[in-house]
């Protein structure tokens, strides 16, 4: 993969915002420095990086497209309320999730090669407990 001023600028857009951006997101922030970079250039770029595994794509309950500058294995909370992604770590959890999967007679000739698992919520009101 070549490394390229358009490549560099994507992702770090990306790597600059925690939030899970879309693409117009991105294209947004990349225009500040690049102000004649197209659209279509942009997409193309999420898309060949998301297809070489550098960075992350995550489709919303409500069909949004997001992208994840984070490659390490994490799930995703979704909060409804509020359309927000936030990162969950959970090493046990992912651990169990595999070998339940690993152990799954109806899996036997199946390979995993990932697990993505998106959490739907909300926050909490105070007074909820």
């Amino acid at each position: 993969m070549k490394i390229t001023p358009q490549r560099m600028a994507v992702l770090q857009a990306l790597m600059d915002n925690p939030h899970h951006p879309t693409a117009d997101d991105l294209i947004k922030t990349i225009r500040k420095a690049y102000p004649n970079i197209s659209a279509g250039t942009v997409y193309q770029i999420l898309n060949m990086l998301v297809s070489k595994k550098v960075i992350g794509k995550i489709e919303t309950i409500d069909h949004v497209v997001r992208f994840d500058a984070i490659t390490e294995k994490h799930f995703h909370l979704y909060l409804s309320d509020e359309h927000e992604i936030v990162d969950f770590f959970d090493d046990a959890l992912y651990r169990i999730i595999t070998d339940y999967l690993n152990k799954n007679q109806k899996l036997e000739n199946i390979n995993i090669e990932d697990i993505k698992i998106q959490i739907i919520g909300n926050r909490k009101n105070p007074e909820q407990k």
